[in-house]
């Protein structure tokens, strides 16, 4: 099944949410396969999180599984970015399908 860097999710993703997903965000972002490679999807999304930044935008994120790879990408930007002005807690929303996510993602990578 589907793990995630964490390995706490041990059930399959749903083929089905890729519709939903679509209906709902459209093609604004895509779908970015973390398991694939997780540092060059946390390097690619960085980047394109500031672009959008850069340009005055917010970051919308659909995340399906624990936030660890939302908050990599954050500290990546802060790493890659230092002279974007950059608040994830205005710039950046997070759109979680469950709250099981949430309960399953360390502490220290929900503080952003």
């Amino acid at each position: 099944g589907y793990k995630t860097k964490s390995g706490l999710r041990s059930h399959a993703f749903k083929e089905d949410s890729k519709a939903v997903m679509k209906a709902v965000w459209g093609d604004c972002g895509g779908w970015i396969n973390a398991d694939a490679n997780f540092h060059d999807a946390v390097r690619k999304t960085a980047k394109k999180w500031k672009k959008t930044i850069k340009n005055g935008r917010r970051v919308f994120i659909k995340e399906g599984g624990p936030s660890e790879f939302t908050a990599a990408v954050i500290r990546k930007v802060y790493e890659k970015y230092p002279w974007l002005d950059f608040d994830p807690k205005c710039q950046v929303t997070v759109v979680q399908h469950s709250s099981w996510n949430e309960r399953h993602t360390a502490s220290s990578d929900m503080e952003y």
